[in-house]
């Protein structure tokens, strides 16, 4: 019987391998704890809220004993540190260009063998977002539905 293989590593490695202009992207073992205002824009796995895998979900597809796998992955988008600038909204249109920029980019992944899909679940989450230290930041999720068999 074939048990169910997730790769999400795969997935990661795949994403972080993208090339987008002006904004840096990190793997799962490169990804800080704390960022700073030179760390941005960035964009990385998950680190707190949502975490970084969710929603996974293994199936028996076939009598012989295959799995299918499904998951979503949260990546998480800095632009700048909270208070890095005078008024909110400054950096929204900047932040909004560059969510364009990553959802180009995501559409775009190359083929992770395994994996049948990976997709956009919705639309980015404006708003504040926090590394794992805590500190607050401007910037958005993204949430990529994996489906593996």
């Amino acid at each position: 019987m074939t048990q169910p293989v997730m790769r999400v590593a795969e997935v990661a490695t795949a994403i972080a391998a993208l090339t987008i202009q002006g904004i840096t992207i990190l793997d799962l073992d490169e990804m800080k704890h704390a960022l700073t205002d030179r760390d941005c824009p960035l964009l990385g796995p998950s680190a707190n809220d949502p975490p970084f895998l969710t929603d996974w979900q293994a199936r028996r597809i076939t009598l012989q004993g295959n799995w299918s796998n499904e998951y979503t992955l949260n990546y998480t988008f800095y632009q700048a540190p909270v208070g890095a600038d005078r008024g909110l909204f400054k950096q929204y249109p900047a932040m909004v260009e560059n969510a364009r920029r990553i959802v180009e980019a995501f559409q775009a992944i190359p083929r992770v063998d395994g994996c049948k899909s990976i997709a956009l679940a919705g639309m980015p989450q404006f708003g504040a977002v926090f590394d794992a230290s805590g500190q607050q930041f401007h910037g958005a999720g993204f949430a990529l539905r994996v489906v593996e068999f």
